[in-house]
């Protein structure tokens, strides 16, 4: 089948079709439209799990797409569940292959597929995942028309900003990455964002050059009241400390990448009262230049929160660690593998000031570090711990038994 402008059913925004039908013949009864719709949307479902994480994919031939071809009543039966239409990705990148390929006929496909996916959704809350433009875009389809298509397939998803649970955002550049700066406060319903970076250099020079994207969404959507659930893993420090104050102001569980302790600090205190689970990764105890080095550290108690997982960093009298009390932690992964028993010191301090009471633990430990010492955090954990070595290091696991607790 030729796809052409002027596409109307879900037959036309195929690629291919998986059932042609002769017009001038009468079709001839099928089992497969007899299949009781019960049957029919376990099929569905099992596909959309084997598929892209169990989003709609926006392009032409993905699954769910392909079986609504198969007959009417397959069709039917698809567009009246609106849950399965309530996860879409938009993959700006899967869209310039398949025109750079001629696989896709038109640009205006993505949009009516789009369009079909949010109206069979109807108004149940959405979980949207978008990755924006790679910067090297085939000579082949390098125009103006191409360029600007995941601006706009963004600006569709925008209008129902309102029905948004869930945002997963990958930026390769900034030169044509969704911005939405005139936005601010309408995302009542987000309770899930992920931004997430994708660059070939991972260093904090050349994350920094995207800050501009990044600090949009960070100022437009960490406000949000009903954020519950922030993964931000790879951005520089410094666009944390310039946030409102009102952000990250309700969340539950937090990761965070590429930050200093001070920034971190802010964010735990902002969120001191409902934060559940936090990781932190790559934090360091150096602030960022321009910082006044004999600023008074904040101390935070973090009442509620029951895991911990942290990594890099963990000597130093600046370390983080030493700045909060958690009552309630039972959970704590040390991801690194500090080389001796001095960089367990903070987390021994953390358990004997906060008095909490450790049930599992999880520690990567180098050559000089004794069983004795991870013990010491939480002597009521069994002995019995899984040691895995690999390469002279180890990764134990501690856990307590009933009889401990």
């Amino acid at each position: 089948m030729v796809l052409s402008d002027t596409c109307g059913s879900d037959s036309d925004m195929s690629v291919t079709a998986i059932a042609p039908t002769n017009p001038d013949t009468t079709p001839l009864p099928s089992p497969i439209g007899t299949i009781p719709v019960e049957i029919l949307m376990r099929i569905f479902r099992m596909c959309l799990d084997a598929d892209s994480e169990s989003y709609i994919r926006i392009i032409p031939g993905s699954s769910l797409w392909t079986l609504t071809q198969v007959c009417t009543h397959w069709r039917n039966v698809a567009s009246t569940q609106s849950a399965f239409w309530q996860s879409i990705l938009v993959d700006v990148d899967e869209l310039y292959s398949l025109i750079f390929k001629r696989r896709l006929r038109s640009l205006l496909i993505p949009y009516r597929l789009l369009d079909r996916v949010l109206e069979r959704s109807r108004n149940l809350p959405l979980q949207i995942g978008f990755r924006n433009t790679p910067p090297n875009i085939p000579d082949g389809v390098r125009n103006e028309e191409t360029i600007a298509l995941g601006q706009t397939l963004f600006g569709g998803l925008l209008e129902h900003r309102q029905r948004w649970e869930s945002l997963v955002l990958r930026v390769y550049s900034t030169a044509n990455a969704p911005i939405p700066s005139s936005y601010k406060h309408d995302f009542h319903s987000l309770e899930s964002f992920q931004l997430i970076l994708s660059q070939p250099d991972t260093s904090v020079h050349a994350i920094t050059q995207t800050r501009d994207v990044a600090s949009s969404f960070l100022r437009v959507i960490c406000c949000s009241r009903s954020l519950k659930r922030v993964q931000i893993p790879n951005l520089p420090s410094d666009l944390f400390i310039s946030m409102p104050s009102s952000s990250f102001g309700s969340i539950t569980h937090l990761l965070v990448g590429l930050c200093t302790n001070l920034p971190v600090l802010k964010i735990l205190q902002r969120s001191a009262q409902t934060l559940l689970q936090i990781d932190l990764r790559c934090v360091s105890g150096d602030e960022p230049r321009g910082q006044n080095a004999s600023r008074r550290p904040i101390s935070v108690v973090l009442p509620r929160l029951h895991s911990l997982k942290i990594a890099r960093g963990l000597s130093g009298a600046g370390y983080l660690v030493n700045n909060i009390t958690t009552p309630k932690l039972m959970e704590l992964t040390i991801w690194d593998n500090p080389l001796s028993d001095t960089d367990f010191v903070p987390f021994i301090n953390l358990v004997k000031r906060s008095g909490c009471r450790i049930r599992s633990l999880v520690a990567g430990a180098g050559p000089l570090v004794s069983d004795e010492t991870l013990q010491s955090i939480a002597p009521w954990l069994s002995l019995q711990c899984k040691v895995v070595k690999k390469k002279g290091l180890r990764r134990c696991q501690y856990s307590a038994n009933a009889k401990s607790l």
